[in-house]
């Protein structure tokens, strides 16, 4: 956190700059780098404390191109910073300002880096993020009124890769908060009427959100039947197109699981029929 409270990030990548990081008292006096002299300041912080860390370059991205190990070229845009344990290797981004210590998201996971040690260069695999890493938990209540109107509360916790892609969420001001949740929601004229997030700074960090919502009209009457989506949330994720004769793989980057529990309290004088 104090490297994080003390710097910010600005790319430098022309000329020298574009390859040799700023040395370290220059990023503690100024209070700014790139990736690299973020990387090398964070570096000497910890030797200073007597932690050993290595220097590493990688090809950041969410997808990152097919990276070659039997040929020696330059295949990275990014530099990041490896801590070796006993029983396992934790990896920092030291260019965001908010990431948990050793959360490196689907910016740097699941590829080969190259590691800077005493001994030369040394390839090594990021941090995998499982199926059970990348973990949605959801439970919603549906309270619908005769005239199908709908009172929506949800409580998620997102785990994973997940927690970086809700870090936007909590990070955002007042009135950009709105904007996305209405707008990941897809739920026409929904008015938004509590929000909270929480940032779970754990070993395995995950945002908390908790949402109250007004959905008009969410059932559709129809006579004296009442049809009601039994899915509120989530509604428009896509599978693969069945094809009878595929040629390629269908390759899914990043397993996860999403678990939703959904409750729903049905009007008075109603009962389910199907």
């Amino acid at each position: 956190r104090q490297m994080q409270n003390k710097t910010r990030y600005v790319s430098v990548q022309v000329g020298i700059g574009g390859w040799q990081p700023f040395d370290a008292e220059t990023v503690d006096r100024l209070g700014y780098g790139d990736c690299k002299a973020l990387s090398n300041y964070t570096k000497a912080l910890l030797s200073v404390v007597g932690i050993k860390s290595y220097y590493a370059i990688i090809n950041a991205g969410e997808y990152p191109d097919i990276f070659y190990t039997d040929f020696p070229s330059n295949q990275s845009n990014h530099a990041i910073l490896c801590l070796p344990l006993s029983n396992d290797t934790i990896w920092l981004e030291c260019t965001n300002q908010h990431a948990p210590f050793g959360y490196i998201g689907d910016f740097t996971d699941d590829r080969e880096a190259l590691v800077i040690t005493e001994t030369g260069g040394k390839l090594l695999h990021t941090k995998v993020y499982t199926a059970a890493d990348n973990l949605l938990e959801r439970s919603t209540t549906l309270n619908l009124d005769a005239s199908g109107n709908a009172m929506l509360t949800t409580n998620a916790r997102h785990n994973g890769i997940l927690y970086g892609d809700r870090m936007g969420y909590f990070l955002a001001g007042t009135e950009d908060k709105k904007k996305m949740i209405l707008n990941d929601i897809n739920l026409p004229g929904a008015m938004l009427k509590k929000f909270d997030y929480q940032d779970i700074r754990a070993e395995s960090p995950a945002i908390v959100e908790n949402l109250e919502i007004d959905v008009p009209r969410y059932a559709t009457l129809a006579g004296t039947r009442m049809l009601v989506s039994v899915v509120p949330l989530d509604r428009l994720g896509e599978v693969p197109k069945k094809v009878k004769n595929r040629k390629s793989d269908v390759v899914i980057r990043r397993a996860k699981v999403l678990l939703d529990s959904v409750t729903i309290i049905i009007p008075e004088g109603y009962q389910v029929e199907s």
